[in-house]
This record gives C-alpha cells, sequence and structure tokens, in this order.
C-alpha cells in the first residue's frame, strides 16, 4: 500500500501543480464569463426596454420579462459556449504539465477532430438547466426593484435610527 503525501494546501502531491493548479484554465473561463454576463445583461435590460416602449407600459409582466430573459441567455450561451466547452476542458486536465493543452491547440483538435459541432457538445444539456435559471433570476430581480422603487425603501428608518430615538 503506498502513501500519497498531501500539502497544507489539500492537493495531492502526486497531480503536482500546488496551489496554482486550483488557476488552469482561467484565462478562458474569464474570456467566457465577461462576454456571457455583458451579452445576457445587455439583451435582457434593452429587450425589456425595448418591450416597454413598443407597448407603453411602465412596467413588463412576468411572462414578458421572463421571454426576454430566455431570449436573451440563449444568445449569450450561444456565443460564449465554446469558451466554456474549452475551460471545462483545461480544468479537467489531469495529465503532466509539459502536455496540457493551451486553448488554441484544444480549439484546433476540436476543429480537426469533431468540426463545429464538437464546439457544442453539451449545449443542449447546459441550456435547458441555465435559460430557466437564468430568466426567473432575472425576471425576480426586475420585479423586486419595481417593488423597491414602488414603496422607497431609502426613505425608510433604519433600525438603528428607531433605536436611538428609543
Amino acid at each position: 500500500v503506498s502513501t500519497q503525501s498531501t500539502g497544507s494546501s489539500g492537493i495531492n502531491a502526486e497531480y503536482g501543480g500546488g496551489v496554482t493548479a486550483f488557476y488552469k484554465g482561467i484565462t478562458p473561463a474569464l474570456m467566457g464569463v465577461i462576454p456571457f454576463a455583458a451579452l445576457q445583461l445587455g439583451l435582457s435590460k434593452s429587450g425589456t426596454e425595448l418591450w416597454r416602449e413598443w407597448n407603453e407600459v411602465a412596467n413588463p409582466g412576468f411572462w414578458p420579462l421572463f421571454s426576454i430573459s430566455s431570449s436573451a441567455t440563449f444568445v449569450a450561451m450561444a456565443c460564449t459556449y465554446p469558451l466554456r466547452l474549452m475551460t471545462c476542458q483545461m480544468q479537467a486536465y489531469r495529465g503532466p504539465d509539459q502536455t496540457r493543452p493551451n486553448m488554441g491547440g484544444l480549439f484546433a483538435n476540436i476543429m480537426k477532430t469533431e468540426g463545429v459541432k464538437g464546439l457544442y457538445r453539451g449545449f443542449t444539456a447546459n441550456a435547458v438547466k441555465a435559460i430557466p435559471a437564468s430568466a426567473i433570476g432575472w425576471t425576480i430581480f426586475q420585479k423586486t426593484q419595481k417593488l423597491y422603487e414602488k414603496y422607497d425603501v431609502d426613505s425608510w428608518p433604519s433600525k438603528a435610527s428607531i433605536w436611538v430615538r428609543g
């Protein structure tokens, strides 16, 4: 029976890398997350504003907000999914650092072996999970924001000021 040493970071010494192993794939992760968030937020916000203008309504209902945010999430996912796929592959790599693939190598390998279809492997499963979750989150955020504005929560006295006044 062989034992393997584990450092204070909790990473098995057999695989090496130390604490830096936690950051493998951070570049494509950031390159995927930032454009995704920007696209999703921008499309949701502009879609909501367009819907308000077209329908001459100050506060869209649940279903219009849900539909707009679902569409925005779908577009953002479709644009950034290849980066997410490469991020997962880079972070899941378990071989020696000398043969660790970079983004360009992964992209070239996927295109050579599977074509464009390979860049979207697993997209449907992720979309089925992420689109409703994101749409519900955006819709609730918008509805909560409207309630916050309606009741002007900033003008409410804080508990601290009530306690001071006695």
